[in-house]
């Protein structure tokens, strides 16, 4: 005979186990898959039943919850795209979500009275649990599980974070359960002190993950620092070879003029003119980089203006001003080359002095939406798939380096990034 308080179960623990899952990337046919999961767990929910002569049946019935448990983690792993330890993690998770949502309702059915009608073999908790399913689940969502996909929870699995945690998790659990054996599983202590440490785990749980992934950010966007660094020695030896041969063109021109027509002069002079680009605002590391990207948006109609002074940013070692200014104005060629409109394939860089301020103010326009995450701006870039977000998570680093912030504005179409530096006293 089917029963209904364990067909609920099994749905509730998948339920409660995708506040966690849902930002996992899924496998082809995901809503087929899930579904099958769903019939399969509810089939083992109510199947698995055992009579082992001399076993307490509190001991069998934590036996059959934990192959539920283990069916949903299999079940899970054929729906998600990733390590069967990640889809543990989560599952945990879920699993201590379903076990507090369940104390709460026989806190609630302890400490009330009021009617409810009940359902044929329904008990008055199992009603209080029904109604409270979606509410409540909706609640975690909005806040375990966003908190978990602000901070990329269970995308990576660590032993360190998961074992300590399940293990913890499990004889929470099973402690709950024997304590139906001595007949205390109705008692208001058992169920605070189980919503206790299924809490307390998964918060420590969910701040490690958080903190793993703030150190595995500031590890990518080191190695991107020092990616920086090696672009910038390449770019300036490659501007310094440019420089040579626009020279050694122009003493070769000045050599064959007794032989060529003022038209084929004017012709080869306007040909090699494009490589006169060099850069100079006093500052090396932006001479180097607006020269390379004056080049760049050359070849591809775009105009890039600069107003300023390069030694505004002398307080700044020389590969904080090419990551700020590089992540910056790469962001703004990216969005320009989108815009169809000739005239407004600009970007136009501004760095000024106000008061004890320096600002770096980049303008250009855009046309696609922008998207937003967190307050990070994400790229677009096919390249730099997996690194969405880095080079504007640069920006505000270094702004943050100088004691400074970034904004941005959108107005008429025109994209605004402003950056706000204070450098030190001694560099006033």
């Amino acid at each position: 005979m089917i029963s209904l308080h364990r067909v609920v179960f099994a749905l509730e623990l998948i339920l409660a186990e995708l506040i966690f899952l849902y930002p996992l990337p899924r496998k082809k046919h995901f809503p087929w898959r899930l579904a099958l999961s769903l019939a399969v767990c509810v089939v083992i929910s109510n199947l698995f039943v055992l009579h082992i002569p001399g076993v307490p049946g509190v001991f069998l019935q934590l036996l059959r919850l934990v192959a539920v448990y283990g069916s949903t983690i299999c079940m899970m792993c054929f729906c998600f795209d990733r390590k069967p330890a990640c889809v543990l993690s989560a599952c945990s998770a879920g699993y201590a979500v379903e076990h507090i949502n369940f104390q709460i309702v026989k806190i609630i059915d302890l400490t009330t009275d009021f009617p409810l009608p009940l359902l044929p073999g329904s008990a008055r908790w199992e009603m209080i649990e029904y109604l409270l399913l979606l509410p409540s689940y909706l609640f975690f969502l909005l806040t375990l599980g966003r908190y978990a996909k602000r901070h990329q929870s269970f995308q990576h699995s660590d032993s360190r974070v998961m074992v300590p945690f399940v293990i913890i998790f499990l004889i929470t659990i099973g402690l709950t359960r024997v304590a139906d054996f001595f007949g205390d599983s109705g008692s208001l202590t058992v169920c605070f002190y189980a919503i206790a440490c299924c809490g307390m785990a998964l918060a420590v749980q969910l701040i490690l993950f958080n903190l793993m992934h703030l150190q595995a950010e500031k590890n990518t966007i080191q190695l991107l620092w020092q990616e920086d660094q090696r672009q910038f020695e390449m770019s300036k030896k490659t501007i310094e070879q440019i420089n040579i041969k626009y020279h050694d063109l122009k003493k070769r021109l000045r050599e064959m003029r007794s032989m060529l027509s003022a038209e084929e002069i004017t012709s080869m002079e306007q040909a090699i003119s494009i490589y006169d680009c060099k850069v100079r605002t006093g500052n090396e590391a932006l001479d180097v980089l607006l020269t390379q990207n004056t080049l760049l948006c050359q070849g591809e109609g775009i105009t890039m203006t600069y107003t300023g002074s390069g030694t505004d940013f002398s307080f700044m070692s020389t590969m904080d001003v090419y990551s700020l200014f590089g992540n910056a104005i790469d962001n703004a060629i990216e969005a320009v080359r989108k815009v169809n409109n000739p005239e407004k394939r600009v970007v136009d860089i501004v760095t000024e002095r106000r008061g004890p301020l320096t600002m770096l103010i980049v303008r250009n326009y855009f046309t696609e939406p922008l998207k937003m995450e967190e307050g990070v701006l994400l790229t677009t870039k096919k390249e730099e798939e997996g690194f969405h977000g880095y080079g504007f998570k640069s920006i505000q680093l270094l702004a943050k380096k100088y004691r400074g912030d970034v904004s941005i504005r959108t107005e008429c179409g025109v994209f605004t990034l402003i950056v706000s530096l204070f450098p030190p006293a001694d560099a006033a």
